[in-house]
């Protein structure tokens, strides 16, 4: 069954979520490739595949800015988010209007709006550089959900030259309300590349990201980190792939909860045969 409906030139990185009421949902890009801007949209399923309604649009608030790539998560009240990168700012304090973005729609269950294209934050990135995209989601037990991404030391009133790139952290109820501080998970001075997070069930939080290496090595490696389901740190940055020689590379990191508490990362690394 085809998803996307919408005139484009390429629809891209399409996510599944699983709607309260037995339906799911899959939202995606639109690469328009002309003098219109990339967007987003969402289609509904019913559970055996037949569509509920047409694809629609989620960046309603879009201006003239490139917004593309969307993580997703259902909460535990039933509804559900989609969270996107706008490469540049609406209405975020303390940011210039140049920086990236992190917007947001919250979705009832029959996939009526309940809140539409929201501020969730600044991002690493300016306008006609929509590098951004190190952001995910994850819902909590508690109802909200928490969201990683990238960010400059000055956009976190810092001026730490051997730090310039920071991994943070933010906390959200249901409502999309930001609770409690940004919270910083690891600095550097080179620019990491992406973020994922989970909740186990046994309710810690684990951010895996893609970073360069430490000093013995030369290529990106990822690593991790586990958290309190209120965000303090119950462990230090701990390295997740296995290099093969300091010339490999690993990335683009996925992380899932398991049954009992654990997780499973996976990632790409060149050492495990001629390709990737």
């Amino acid at each position: 069954m085809r998803v996307d409906t919408v005139a484009s030139n390429d629809a891209v990185l399409p996510e599944a979520i699983a709607d309260a009421n037995g339906s799911f949902s899959v939202v995606f890009g639109v690469d328009r490739s002309t003098s219109l801007f990339d967007q987003i949209y969402r289609q509904q399923f019913t559970a055996a595949g037949a569509k509920i309604g047409g694809n629609q649009l989620v960046n309603t608030n879009e201006g003239e800015f490139e917004q593309i790539y969307v993580r997703s998560t259902s909460l535990t009240n039933g509804t559900s988010l989609a969270l996107w990168n706008s490469e540049g700012s609406f209405e975020v304090s303390g940011s210039s209007l140049d920086s990236n973005e992190l917007r947001g729609t919250l979705y009832q269950a029959d996939g009526t709006v309940l809140r539409g294209d929201f501020s969730l934050g600044w991002n690493i990135g300016t306008v006609g550089q929509n590098n951004g995209s190190g952001y995910d989601v994850a819902a909590l037990q508690t109802g909200g959900f928490v969201v990683t991404h990238l960010g400059y030391d000055h956009d976190l009133g810092l001026n730490t030259p051997d730090r310039s790139y920071y991994s943070l952290m933010r906390f959200f109820d249901a409502a999309g309300n930001q609770t409690g501080p940004i919270r910083q998970f690891f600095a550097s001075d080179d620019l990491p590349n992406l973020t994922r997070v989970v909740q186990l069930q046994t309710g810690q939080i684990v951010v895996v990201w893609s970073q360069d290496p430490t000093q013995a090595q030369i290529s990106d490696d990822v690593y991790g980190r586990v958290f309190s389901a209120t965000g303090t740190a119950l462990t230090g940055v701990f390295e997740i792939s296995v290099d093969a020689g300091s010339y490999d590379e690993q990335g683009s990191p996925e992380i899932a909860a398991l049954r009992g508490g654990g997780f499973a990362v996976t990632y790409t690394s060149e050492a495990i045969d001629n390709d990737d």
